[in-house]
């Protein structure tokens, strides 16, 4: 493994942990498999302040938000994100497309050069247009907070797309630091 992947994985493992909120998980005589095994719900992640977490994706969809009934296909993931209730909702769209009807150009501060972010001012949805054409969509959980969370991800994210003809596949990144946007 190349020097500098290994240091990304080490820093994304002191950076993401996960742990059973009971650690008292106990089985007959030792046993594997027996007594009350730790579930999804039982799990916190531990990130620092200010930075989301990949919790689901990428997933092959077919279909995207926002637009007409369509089969556009896509990746889709989801994030844990600081002091929001909900996971905010991100999918991949590799081709171009023509924006519903209310959705218009919106500033987002500390969104790269180039890209442009469109949203119907509901403060929950966002289109994302990247430079190379593609789009990024996002269901934000209710808040404020939007624009640090789609600068980091379009920032990231563009990383990640850009390497994945090197890599063999595309994926999300599994932190995106909002505090630095």
């Amino acid at each position: 493994m190349k020097p500098r992947v290994s240091a990304v994985l080490a820093t994304l493992a002191m950076l993401v942990s996960c742990r059973a909120l009971d650690d008292d998980v106990s089985t007959d005589a030792g046993g594997v498999g027996s007594g009350p095994q730790p579930t999804a719900d039982s799990l916190t992640i531990q990130a620092p302040p200010g930075t989301a977490v990949l919790m689901s994706g990428a997933e092959a969809v077919k279909g995207l938000p926002f637009l007409e009934r369509n089969s556009l296909p896509g990746l889709g993931a989801t994030y844990a994100v600081p002091g929001a209730d909900a996971l905010a909702e991100v999918w991949y769209g590799p081709d171009p497309v023509m924006l519903p009807d209310g959705f218009l150009r919106v500033p987002c501060p500390g969104l790269g050069a180039g890209w442009t972010a469109y949203s119907p001012g509901d403060g929950a949805s966002f289109v994302l247009r990247a430079p190379a054409g593609y789009y990024l969509y996002v269901r934000w959980p209710a808040g404020p907070g939007a624009c640090p969370f789609l600068a980091a991800l379009a920032e990231r994210f563009e990383w990640f797309r850009s390497r994945a003809a090197v890599s063999g596949g595309l994926s999300f990144p599994a932190t995106l630091d909002l505090a630095g946007q």
